[in-house]
């Protein structure tokens, strides 16, 4: 689901885990396809989420005449700007990283599992 008012999408992960992720570009909101949901069936019936998504992503990409990066690559893209902001905003790299952490789903005393998107040391 979207939330325009909250800049906000829902999103179920992992374990079935549903949260609610800010979106750090609001008019990225304005572009999204609203008409279809990712519903994505379970394995029995041969399509799985990771096949629904990976074919938005692809199809997106081939539109916009952008690299084809994967979910992945965008979510590292996220999680450098997410650390930009942060470092303008003043932030220490420590504190950045906790707050990375818990955006990207992720327990925010684990602060490792950012390095896999922002290798270190970021911030100057």
């Amino acid at each position: 689901m979207v939330f325009l008012s909250e800049r906000k999408v829902e999103l179920l992960g992992k374990g079935g885990k549903t949260r609610r992720i800010r979106v750090l570009h609001q008019e990225a909101l304005f572009d999204l396809d609203r008409t279809e949901r990712f519903v994505y069936l379970n394995k029995a019936n041969v399509r799985t989420w990771k096949d629904g998504l990976r074919t938005a992503v692809r199809k997106a990409c081939d539109e916009l005449g952008i690299q084809r990066r994967g979910v992945h690559g965008f979510r590292g893209t996220a999680a450098n700007e997410f650390m930009r902001a942060k470092e303008i905003l003043g932030y220490d790299e420590a504190e950045a990283r906790r707050e990375l952490a818990q955006w990207l789903g992720h327990n925010p005393h684990r602060t490792e599992v950012t390095y896999a998107y922002v290798p270190g040391p970021y911030m100057r």
